[in-house]
């Protein structure tokens, strides 16, 4: 029942959808941060799971991560720092102290603990994100005092790396939870952390894994782009997207993990200065004819449309624009001759804050 932290475990299935993941996000910027709460091996049967390794259609996910994890799983010396030492995910920084358990005495083996993780947060101190990988996932019952705290990551260290500004993933297992104590499972940090945005993907190889994300509220919609595209990769055969309630606009990623599902069309919304008014309608009705829906300014101002410059109007044209960039998935920008203004750039600016995927009608050195 307990899954994939110690060194018995690494390069089981459950290894190969975990640093799949932390690869792909790797290769989009985002620098990862793994602390792997290893402990010692139990000399229990887990981590066997390496029967993938014989199924070439499996391969097609990551094949240069499947080949490594090939080298490694069935060695009898086996370690996680073999894994970092192949550097397969690029960039990414390590911490696997050992998680001491040693000790008898309650107030011992807190002191411990908090050394071990003030050591970790500077060793991981570069990061964007931080993975945390303990042995049973996540506990609200155990405190790091407690006898067998060391197979679990506690709610105040995801508190404490959250605080200090870093994204943080957690590994966590649904087990014999019904359904709705796993819904509330999903959002349970959210008592310790009230602003946030909790995005959670499951893989479903083996022993069901979930990877629980703690995103600032600034980077949520990053995130949420990145997890969807990573959903459409071969990994989408292994990996799910599980809706949560209460971020900021869950009802918006409800809706877009059905969209998904059903097939439904993308969301552009243009950006560019309003004197090229003839090239907005023009782009309009071609991305619309190739599947798209279309999202454009109410008014050109600069094309005769003399209500912008009305007091305070243009300030909210402004303002409301940048809504519509939040419903889109993905701008294109209208740079006729190469122009781009001061409010198509804050635009453009605002729209790679939130990981959107940019593209212009004429080439650009942006």
């Amino acid at each position: 029942t307990h899954t994939d932290m110690k060194n018995q475990y690494v390069g089981d299935i459950g290894d190969y959808g975990k640093y799949g993941l932390l690869r792909f996000l790797a290769g989009r910027g985002i620098r990862i941060g793994v602390n792997w709460y290893l402990t010692k091996n139990d000399g229990s049967s887990d981590g066997r799971f390496t029967a993938y390794l014989e199924r070439p259609d499996d391969r097609s996910c990551d094949p240069e991560l499947f080949d490594n994890l090939k080298l490694i799983a069935f060695r009898n010396d086996k370690t996680v720092q073999m894994i970092r030492d192949t550097g397969l995910i690029p960039g990414a920084r390590y911490y696997s102290d050992l998680v001491e358990t040693g000790y008898k005495e309650p107030q011992a083996r807190e002191w411990s603990r908090r050394l071990w993780f003030n050591n970790s947060f500077l060793m991981l101190a570069d990061a964007d994100l931080l993975f945390a990988d303990p042995d049973n996932g996540i506990t609200y019952q155990k405190e790091a005092k407690h006898s067998g705290s060391e197979k679990y990551v506690i709610p105040a260290e995801l508190a404490e790396y959250y605080n200090r500004g870093k994204d943080v993933v957690f590994y966590c297992h649904k087990g014999r939870r019904k359904q709705a104590d796993w819904e509330k499972t999903k959002t349970e940090m959210r008592r310790y952390l009230r602003d946030a945005q909790i995005l959670v993907l499951t893989f479903h190889r083996g022993t069901q894994r979930s990877y629980i994300f703690l995103i600032h509220p600034d980077n949520y919609r990053k995130y949420d782009r990145l997890l969807s595209e990573f959903e459409q990769t071969a990994w989408g055969q292994m990996f799910s997207r599980e809706p949560v309630a209460g971020n900021v606009d869950s009802g918006c990623e409800s809706m877009r993990l059905n969209e998904r599902k059903s097939g439904r069309y993308k969301v552009i919304t243009l950006c560019g200065s309003t004197r090229f008014k003839d090239a907005f309608m023009e782009a309009q009705k071609r991305l619309t004819l190739e599947g798209n829906i279309v999202i454009s300014v109410g008014l050109f101002g600069h094309s005769g449309d003399e209500e912008v410059w009305t007091e305070g109007t243009k300030e909210m044209l402004d303002d409301m624009h940048k809504q519509k960039i939040d419903m889109a998935d993905e701008i294109y920008v209208i740079n006729v001759g190469g122009y781009i203004g001061s409010s198509t750039r804050s635009e453009i600016e605002y729209a790679k804050a939130k990981g959107l995927p940019i593209r212009y009608l004429e080439e650009t050195t942006e």
